[in-house]
């Protein structure tokens, strides 16, 4: 009779009705209040509620649905650029509009939000409903391992130092996208070495939350799903910007200005070239991926990131490498009509014309009498003088804002190193730099093996573009500092996440170890 009574009342949990329920009450009834004080932030909270609600109910799709946000919203607002054509460089240092404003503690920010939350909903996932956690010690599990190492080291050894925070008073002309008030000088100068790290250790939640979200291949056919979205919202975005100042293109400000978005950008166009040259699309589908290449390359064109166009000549002649043999003719005829029919266009049309005459000024500033190159001349200039005075450890959460470097009529300072890798260096000292060197060479170990072992000329493109990505990565990292390169980043930890679960979701060409049940519950009786 118990049993019976038992079974004839409804459930009432997260994945029931009442719960939801109620949420969304009080989610209107906060969106009703908050309507007669801001409409703009009554519109955020009553978007913001169903998101939370979906991805509370359902990780995966939350999951989805935040790396659709990182790939999609770039660096800055349209037309913002250098100050001599109209820009704001001041606004330049607000990165992707999700690190813009602070959460109300310092360096905590939007995407640090999700990617928490996320991580505690599968955690919690995994342990009331007893899954395995889908963890294993390949190398690129070693690698990420020895980049923490390095990290942790990096911190704690110059903490143990003499003034492991720099002196009192700092030069603080510049403090990034922090802003505190009511804040002492030297404290805050101790919060920018402590953002910068991490944003550089974003790459770990960003990997786990990879482990648990990649468990079959319609989890990876999804990811690719909504990265194309993204980058048509983002064809959409820039062609909006493009419309509304068609001057853009004549006074090379950027229409795309985040190298990030630039990089997904190049990395959908050789992912659609590749399949195209293996013969996976129809002719209605071939004539739609050439579209949207086309927009794409354009939009990369007009970008004026120099870095990435740099990045995107140097893995280009790669391509061929990745692709199986069948594939190489069509893909050499495609880039022979792809050169015949931009040199028409560019030097045969108005528009190509202007487009081109604006890639040549762009490029033609890259000189010494041009801000830009010089400080990073300047970057190399100081690393050869004094490289060898950095701690073995790096400075750890030192400011660097007092240690100058000066040529010519140009000062910088040391503590917005332009450099992926003399940030490194600098933080982290020679055994951080050595063993980050290490765990690179690991992940490319890992990415040959993976390319080997799997089946299919879909996912082995897929693992040959996320080689081209990180080579990219590596390129952008000699110009561009750690607090630029946050999508960059999180992307890169979340397709590292996909290398190591391909060989258990998708056929592989040897016999792997199976993986164990995703569940350990024991049904229940009817």
């Amino acid at each position: 009779m118990f049993g019976t009574l038992r079974a004839s009342v409804p459930r009432v949990g997260w994945r029931g009705t009442w719960v939801p329920l109620l949420i969304g009450i009080a989610g209107g009834i906060l969106v009703v209040v908050l309507t007669s004080r801001s409409p703009r932030l009554a519109l955020l909270v009553g978007g913001a509620i169903p998101l939370g609600m979906l991805a509370i109910l359902r990780p995966r799709i939350g999951l989805l649905l935040t790396m659709f946000a990182i790939c999609l919203l770039d660096e800055f607002p349209g037309g913002i650029g250098d100050t001599n054509v109209g820009g704001d460089e001041f606004k330049r240092s607000e990165r992707t509009p999700f690190y813009a404003l602070s959460m109300g503690v310092p360096s905590i920010y939007a995407p640090d939000v999700l990617f928490g939350g996320l991580l505690v909903l599968y955690f919690l996932k995994a342990i009331m409903w007893r899954e395995h956690y889908p963890f294993r010690l390949d190398k690129i599990g070693v690698a990420m391992g020895l980049i923490a190492f390095a990290t942790l080291l990096s911190i704690v050894i110059p903490l143990c130092g003499p003034s492991p925070f720099g002196p009192a008073v700092l030069d603080l002309g510049t403090l990034g996208s922090i802003e505190l008030k009511n804040a002492v000088v030297h404290d805050v100068a101790r919060y920018v070495p402590i953002l910068q790290y991490k944003l550089f250790l974003t790459m770990f939640p960003a990997y786990f939350l990879g482990l648990f979200y990649f468990r079959s291949a319609r989890d990876v056919e999804a990811m690719i799903t909504v990265f194309g979205a993204a980058m048509c919202g983002a064809i959409a975005l820039a062609a909006v910007r493009l419309i509304r100042s068609p001057s853009m293109i004549a006074h090379l400000v950027p229409v795309v200005f985040d190298t990030a978005t630039v990089a997904f950008m190049a990395m959908a166009v050789f992912f659609s070239i590749a399949a195209w040259a293996c013969g996976h699309y129809g002719a209605m589908r071939s004539a739609l991926q050439i579209t949207f290449s086309a927009l794409l390359v354009l939009f990369i064109l007009i970008s004026f990131r120099r870095t990435m166009w740099g990045a995107i000549a140097l893995v280009t002649p790669l391509l061929p490498f990745i692709l199986p043999r069948r594939a190489l003719g069509r893909l050499m005829l495609l880039f022979a009509v792809t050169i015949f029919v931009a040199m028409l266009l560019l030097g045969g049309t108005p528009a190509g014309h202007a487009i081109a005459s604006s890639v040549l000024s762009r490029i033609g500033e890259t000189n010494q009498n041009n801000s830009s190159t010089l400080y990073r001349f300047v970057l190399l200039v100081w690393l050869v003088h004094h490289g060898t005075d950095v701690p073995l450890f790096g400075y750890g959460f030192m400011p660097l804002w007092n240690e100058l470097v000066r040529i010519r009529l140009l000062t910088i300072s040391l503590e917005s190193v332009h450099s992926l890798y003399l940030w490194i260096l600098l933080r982290m000292g020679a055994i951080g730099f050595l063993m980050c060197t290490v765990a690179l060479g690991l992940m490319f170990a890992r990415l040959r093996e993976v390319y080997r072992l799997v089946e299919g000329e879909r996912y082995k493109i897929l693992v040959g573009i996320i080689f081209l990505s990180i080579v990219m990565l590596l390129f952008n990292g000699i110009f561009n500092p750690v607090y630029a390169q946050v999508r960059h980043i999180i992307t890169l930890g979340f397709t590292l996440a996909l290398i190591s679960r391909l060989p258990y979701i998708v056929p592989t060409s040897r016999h792997s170890v199976p993986e164990p049940p995703r569940s350990r519950r024991v049904p229940e009786q009817s």
